[in-house]
Parts: structure tokens; sequence; C-alpha cells
């Protein structure tokens, strides 16, 4: 079964949508690129966050271009706390020369982080921007924290979502990368874990994420090392924008580089609209049946 989704706000006629609200049609687990992971999950869940955390394993320009849909929603209510935690991708030269200590993770990490912002900054993508310009607003706000984790061997490679309302959590996690191939493209599984109501089991699986968290947040993990890059921060900084970036200036965005050739087409689930409102597919019954759990998010959303 498909319901096309929009980009939701966090308010619906004038009152506060809650994060238990948000997720209570979302199914326990999603395969993408079947599923709408974004527009049933994580965008929704965001727009009504007090704090979220990402981690991710595999983090590019376009990593920030597809959490920018959800940034947008998120930056324009209070001030939501973003926390990102992400892999430097390093080169085995790099690896060997601390090792060999003649460079320290920092400087490694430093000029890793330099070219990561720098090649975003000069993108012609207007996704990629869009995005750049998110966080450089949250930066600007004191309301950005972004770390990066060096493994002793390997590298972190970690994908979850930690995503707070008052005291829910919402635990995202699996295969998929938060990337445009890892929530749109590639064949993934991704995990829902609602602490609130799947479960004793659930409620652990949370908690130990978070738990793990924040051992490596605060660099107490066993096998790696977590630092920041605050001169790559800076260059966020230096962006200064004038106003908030929005949810409508995402589509926008998106719009010009899909005709660009810049951005795949949508899964089916996922159809974008002119004023980015639920959609219901002709002669579909989503109030009876298997399906009316479905019906609940209509309700909510409409």
């Amino acid at each position: 079964m498909t319901i096309h989704r929009r980009v939701k706000s966090a308010t619906c006629d004038g009152w506060m949508i809650t994060l238990r609200d948000a997720l209570d049609p979302a199914f326990e687990l999603y395969e993408i690129p079947d599923d709408d992971l974004v527009g049933e999950v994580l965008v929704p869940a965001m727009s009504c966050a007090d704090e979220v955390r990402i981690g991710a394993g595999f983090f590019t320009s376009q990593c920030l271009a597809q959490v920018a849909p959800g940034l947008a929603a998120y930056l324009n209510e209070g001030d939501r706390r973003l926390e990102l935690l992400i892999s430097p991708v390093i080169s085995e030269e790099d690896r060997e020369a601390i090792e060999r200590a003649m460079k320290t993770p920092e400087q490694v990490v430093q000029e890793c982080a330099d070219l990561l912002f720098e090649e975003a900054r000069l993108s012609q993508a207007k996704v990629v921007r869009h995005a750049i310009s998110c966080l450089a607003y949250l930066l600007a706000a004191d309301r950005l924290d972004l770390r990066f984790v060096l493994m002793a061997a390997g590298q972190y490679h970690k994908k979850q979502w930690l995503i707070r309302q008052g005291q829910d959590w919402l635990a995202v996690h699996g295969s998929g990368n938060a990337t445009t191939r890892g929530l749109l493209v590639n064949g993934e599984n991704m995990t829902i874990d609602r602490a609130w109501r799947d479960g004793i089991a659930s409620e652990a699986r949370v908690r130990r994420l978070i738990n793990q968290w924040d051992r490596q947040w605060n660099n107490q993990h066993r096998y790696s090392l977590t630092v920041s890059a605050p001169q790559a921060l800076r260059l966020l900084r230096e962006m200064r924008p004038l106003v908030i970036p929005t949810v409508a200036d995402f589509w926008d965005a998106w719009r010009q580089d899909h005709a660009d050739g810049l951005e795949p087409e949508l899964p089916p689930n996922l159809v974008l609209s002119a004023n980015h409102v639920l959609e219901i597919p002709p002669g579909l019954d989503w109030i009876n049946g298997d399906f009316s759990h479905q019906g609940k998010a209509v309700d909510v959303y409409r």
C-alpha cells in the first residue's frame, strides 16, 4: 500500500504535533526504497523534536543535502539542538602518519573537515547549499555540535538517528547512511524503536543506543577517538545566513537540482506537490481494513 506523504509542519491547525502522534502510524521496520522512511518517520519526527542526534558512517555534502528537509523544519522552532557524530574519510597514508606520530588525529580530522566543507560550500548544487545554510544557521545560533570519530582500526560505520521530545525517545537505526542513496535508492533496512510503545525489548535497545552515543560522544569509547574540528566549523559560521532556511526553500532547491539532473527521482511514496500537503491516491480506502492505522496519520496531518 502506498500513501503519498508530504513534508509536514510541526503544527496542525494551530496545535503542536507530538512525537507520539507523529510516529503512531509508523512501521517497526522500513525497507528502502519500498517504504517512505523520510516522509513517514524522519521529517515528521524532526519537525516536533526537542533534540536530534545523527550518527553517520559515511558523510559527504550529499549527506548534508538529504538531512536538509528535516533540518529546515527542525531549526524553525525554539532552541532545538543538533548533534552530529560522523566519520572522516581518511587515507591509509594519513592513518600511517598518525601511527608514526608524524601527524596528530586532530590534524588529520581538520584536513578532512576543511576539504569536506569547502567542497560543499563551493558546490553548484542548490540542495547542498541549502543544507549548508541550515547548518550555518544552527552553528551561528549555538545550536549545532559536530564531532568526528576516528577508530583505532576500521571506520566508524554506525547509521542512527536518536530523536527526543520531552522524555520520549525514538531510535532509527540500521543499514542506511544519511545520503541520497542510503535514504532513497539503495536496498536498506531501518528499524524503528519507539521507547514509549514498542515493548520492553525496544525500550532496552533505545536505552543502550543512547548510552553508546554518550560514551562515544564524550570520547570514552575504548577503541575510538572523538574530536572536533573548530576551524572547519568556522567555515560554516562565515556564511552568516540572514534568514532561517525553510522547508519551502529546500523544495525550491530540489526542483532546480532535479531539473539539472543532480537529484534522483523520488520513490513513489514521496511525491512532490506544489503545496507540500498530504495526498491520498483516488479510490484508496485508508479508514477501514488492514491499513486503518494509516488513517490515523491522515487525521493527524490533514
